[in-house]
């Protein structure tokens, strides 16, 4: 049923929430992301935490700007968890991926 579906990924921008992306693709290959990228880290960069980042090199399913994402969070050893990020930018967000 899911693979007739539109499905959109929102996790924890860090090397796990793009690992997760990474294996959801794997099975579901129309799996669009959601504020898992560039622009959403350094807009709201204040609000990442340090951590330290496993070495996951599942990748390979991942665009450009995903795979850029994950490798300066892995680099810098960040983590944004999804739910620091601002109700208003959230909606915003998840109402350009309807149109």
């Amino acid at each position: 049923w899911l693979s007739s579906r539109e499905i959109l990924y929102w996790g924890d921008l860090d090397v796990m929430g793009f690992h997760l992306l990474n294996r959801l693709r794997r099975r579901f290959p129309q799996v669009r992301s959601v504020m898992m990228n560039p622009a959403t880290l350094a807009r709201h960069e204040h609000w990442a935490i340090k951590c330290s980042a496993p070495s996951l090199d599942e990748t390979d399913l991942l665009n450009a700007e995903e795979r850029s994402a994950c490798t300066e969070l892995r680099v810098r050893g960040l983590r944004l968890e999804q739910e620091k990020l601002p109700y208003q930018y959230t909606v915003e967000m998840l109402n350009a991926t309807s149109t």
